[in-house]
């Protein structure tokens, strides 16, 4: 009767052993998938992320632009009609610039 309630103990105890084994495993396993699935949701969280940002950056832009357009097309008008200047055209600028800068140093 003793070696029959020995044997059954070592018999739960190895039962006990492979359960405890399994649910290890099994823990690791699961932990193991947590880690991937939350890598993945990671990189898929940054991916939305740097593609917002580039949507932004480009509307930023765009509108940038826009605001800019009619000064520079401004600025290339008025740098075209000083271009077109003849020399005797620009010669009388000159004179007028030099004029009102003696006339205000006060040496006229």
């Amino acid at each position: 009767m003793v070696p029959d309630a020995i044997e059954r103990i070592k018999e739960a105890e190895l039962k006990a052993k492979n359960v405890l084994e399994t649910a290890q495993e099994e823990a690791k396993r699961i932990l193991s998938d947590a880690e991937i699935n939350a890598q993945l949701k990671y990189d898929e969280i940054i991916k939305g992320a740097m593609k917002e940002g580039d949507n932004l950056v480009r509307e930023a832009m765009k509108r940038g632009n826009e605001k800019v357009e009619p000064v520079i097309k401004e600025t290339e008008a008025q740098c075209g009609n000083i271009l077109s200047l003849n020399a005797k055209e620009l010669q009388n600028v000159v004179d007028l610039i030099v004029e009102k800068v003696v006339m205000s140093d006060g040496n006229s």
